[in-house]
């Protein structure tokens, strides 16, 4: 049952970085890219 927990645990938490990571790399790479168009098309 312990070992059970630890898994469970881990993947919870392995999803939760995996969801908060999904969410970052829309900030962190496509709004730059967008800020970077309108600056060349201005």
């Amino acid at each position: 049952m312990m070992v059970f927990r630890q898994v469970t645990y881990f993947t919870t938490l392995f999803f939760s970085f995996l969801f908060s990571f999904s969410r970052l790399i829309p900030l962190a790479g496509i709004y730059p890219l967008q800020i970077g168009r309108k600056q060349n098309f201005t």
